[in-house]
């Protein structure tokens, strides 16, 4: 997948830098967390596409370009465009998720963060299978 071709604004230096810095956390973010399971990539990946293709042209491009980022960009891409995601990656998604809420939950000593905890696992199941579309 390419970097899509943007029109890249003139901002000032000040906002410039913040958008570069902000990116550059989020980006290393994500590449961390492709590498620790269970963390989702996804939302640093949104961040850093968003500064970066506010505020340097370079760095957006080195973005799509990285060989540990290709995957989950596309994926991202896939699912925002409504292509789906595979379902082999929904069943990893949920089962890592699952497993790591129910451990907490076990762990976690308050009924009401337990409720919540499963709560938010259920919600993630229902998303991941009835509201993300399957790529076939």
């Amino acid at each position: 997948m390419d970097a899509k071709t943007l029109e890249f604004k003139p901002i000032s230096m000040f906002k410039r830098v913040l958008l570069i810095i902000l990116g550059s956390i989020s980006a290393g973010l994500a590449l961390l967390f492709v590498f620790i399971r269970g963390i989702p990539t996804t939302p640093f990946l949104l961040i850093a596409t968003a500064c970066y293709a506010r505020s340097s042209e370079r760095l957006y491009k080195w973005l799509y370009s990285n060989k540990f980022l290709k995957k989950p960009l596309q994926t991202m891409h896939d699912v925002m465009e409504g292509r789906g995601m595979a379902l082999k990656t929904k069943i990893i998604i949920v089962a890592i998720a699952w497993t790591s809420i129910t451990l907490a939950a076990i762990l976690i000593n308050n009924l009401a963060v337990r409720i919540i905890l499963v709560t938010l696992a259920l919600i993630k199941g229902f998303v991941m299978f009835f509201v993300i579309k399957t790529a076939r």
